[in-house]
């Protein structure tokens, strides 16, 4: 029996029952096999659970079953990435960088790959500019692996070098810092007004706008052609200034799919089954960015958490673990109370930083 042939007609027919509209992309990624050798396919299958829960002795599993999936098959883009997760947290940093490289070769699509270059880039946004020497230190990649991630990043326009670090032992060297050009476009969608917030990836508002807008009056084409302008022109305003928009987040008081960029229901705007992203992009007369479309208290929680975590925690040893929880609690729970019926998003960090957002009517 072909199980990836039993998969496909499964999820073929649950689609069509459920009247679901797949593009042909998303069709092709449904079908599109990971493997053709199913025993190394099983042992994916089988070190997830360890992955989930990354003890000691759960990892050791883990790698030796993904170690045998790369034998198997070589070519297995995802045994590649998951080996890479479990070298990552057994801090074998240059062996987990290498697996992460070969699934980016194997998938350049696949966006677990790709956790080398973000440790780099979180590094410095919570850390501040850093030397590459430096970076090294404080994050256990060896510097020859450090300069690559920086080249590599520097090459994406994502960093920069800085000025020259004084006050570390040794010789100075030249800090790496966050590029300020690159920017993510923000956009709350009210009931009463249309908000635009421009940020670099350093947290540094770029531009900022809040238009009143009847939204329930004017209904969701006139409010999209509303949206799709103030976005034209906040892009064009800080292009002018020597930013660059990569990708646009737009957050409503609704449920959404985000899968597909549609609005559900919002009962507070009165508006249902609504492809929010499409009619951006098709006002926007196709971006070069892509629009993301989801429920905003959940962009919201999102949002928060980096700052709250960053918070100390001012009490004795007593009450550490107590007024941690609490903080997290108040980080990872946003509810938004000013109308009812507005939804709370809720963010779920793991023991290992993975995190799980929920959202749903308050």
């Amino acid at each position: 029996m072909d199980v990836f042939a039993v998969q496909d007609t499964i999820a073929t027919e649950i689609v069509r029952a459920l009247a679901i509209r797949v593009t042909q992309i998303e069709q092709r990624r449904v079908l599109e096999k990971p493997t053709e050798n199913l025993e190394a396919y099983d042992y994916v299958l089988r070190a997830r659970p360890a992955l989930q829960r990354p003890t000691r002795a759960n990892n050791a599993e883990a790698r030796a079953l993904l170690r045998r999936a790369v034998e198997l098959d070589p070519k297995y883009a995802a045994a590649h990435s998951n080996l890479g997760a479990v070298l990552a947290d057994q801090k074998k940093l240059d062996e987990a960088i290498a697996a992460f490289r070969k699934a980016i070769e194997l998938d350049p699509k696949y966006a677990g790959a790709h956790h080398n270059l973000g440790t780099v880039l979180r590094h410095l946004r919570a850390s501040g500019p850093r030397s590459r020497a430096r970076i090294a230190t404080e994050t256990g990649l060896n510097k020859a692996t450090v300069s690559s991630l920086v080249a590599e990043l520097e090459e994406r326009g994502l960093v920069r070098d800085g000025d020259i670090e004084r006050g570390q032992v040794g010789r100075p060297g030249q800090t790496v810092e966050i590029d300020g050009r690159v920017c993510g476009l923000g956009v709350e969608l009210g009931i009463d007004h249309i908000s635009t917030h421009v940020l670099d990836l350093r947290g540094v508002t770029v531009a900022t706008r809040r238009i009143p807008v009847g939204v329930q009056e004017f209904g969701p084409e006139q409010t999209l052609g509303r949206v799709a302008k103030l976005i034209d022109e906040i892009t064009v305003e800080t292009a002018g200034t020597g930013h660059d928009i990569v990708g646009v987040a737009v957050g409503v008081p609704g449920l959404v799919e985000t899968a597909h960029g549609v609005l559900r229901v919002a009962t507070n705007l009165g508006w249902r089954d609504i492809n929010v992203v499409d009619r951006l992009m098709s006002l926007l007369h196709g971006p070069s960015y892509p629009i993301l479309l989801d429920n905003d208290a959940n962009l919201a929680a999102v949002a928060v958490l980096p700052y709250e975590l960053s918070v100390p925690v001012p009490v004795g040893p007593e009450r550490a673990r107590e007024a941690e929880a609490d903080r997290r609690l108040h980080a990872g729970v946003l509810l938004r109370s000013e109308l009812p019926g507005l939804p709370a998003g809720v963010v779920v960090e793991r023991e290992v930083g993975r995190r799980v957002v929920v959202g749903g009517p308050g």
